[in-house]
């Protein structure tokens, strides 16, 4: 049997399929936004733990940790969608 389905024809695959299969070529500026993006990401993720990991009492009126905070969520996004 399994030779039976060796030599089945296969039909060419058409042309439109075959431009799904490709992979877009990415332009010098969109490798230069996905590096800043990167670099970016760093330095917001170093940030943001160095303030989690603060020791200061003043957690729930800082203004700064309030704000990695919100930097940490937009991060984890990224994240999320670089995994995709």
């Amino acid at each position: 049997m399994s030779k039976e389905i060796l030599e089945q024809k296969t039909e060419p695959i058409p042309e439109e399929l075959k431009e799904l299969t490709k992979t877009p070529k990415t332009s010098a500026k969109q490798k230069q936004l996905n590096t800043l993006v990167r670099e970016l990401t760093t330095l917001a993720t170093q940030i943001v733990l160095k303030v989690a990991t603060c020791n200061c009492n003043h957690k729930d009126t800082c203004d700064l940790y309030k704000k990695a905070k919100e930097m940490a969520i937009v991060i984890d996004k990224l994240q999320e969608m670089r995994g995709e």
